[in-house]
């Protein structure tokens, strides 16, 4: 898939701070493909969480991807199922949590020093 597909539309409404966390310091793409390979998600489906993961509303993902804001929302409830997640903000913080985002997160604070204690 390629990396470009989906961007972060300016005004795009994101959940707090979270994809500002996974663009920060890790490659999206490789964390939503990680996350996508462990919960078996197609392509598509992956793609509608790229755009998730980069802060795209429901029709704006639509937009990008050529598809109805309903097949984007029947992609996002196969998601939720497959992620074992209640809402988007649980598949955020799927996202999140895994090995992979904390990692380049930790690794990206304690390059520039704010690593917390």
């Amino acid at each position: 898939m390629p990396r470009s597909l989906i961007k972060p539309m300016e005004g795009a409404a994101l959940e707090p701070m979270l994809a500002l966390y996974l663009l920060r310091d890790a490659s999206l793409y490789e964390i939503v493909n990680l996350v996508a390979n462990q919960h078996n998600l197609t392509e598509r489906e992956q793609q509608v969480l790229q755009g998730l993961a980069s802060g795209l509303s429901g029709q704006a993902i639509a937009e990008a991807l050529d598809i109805s804001p309903n097949t984007v929302k029947s992609f996002l409830q196969t998601i939720r199922v497959k992620m074992g997640a209640a809402n988007r903000g649980a598949i955020m913080s799927k996202l999140l949590g895994n090995p992979l985002a904390t990692r380049y997160i930790t690794r990206g604070e304690k390059s520039r020093g704010t690593a917390q204690s």
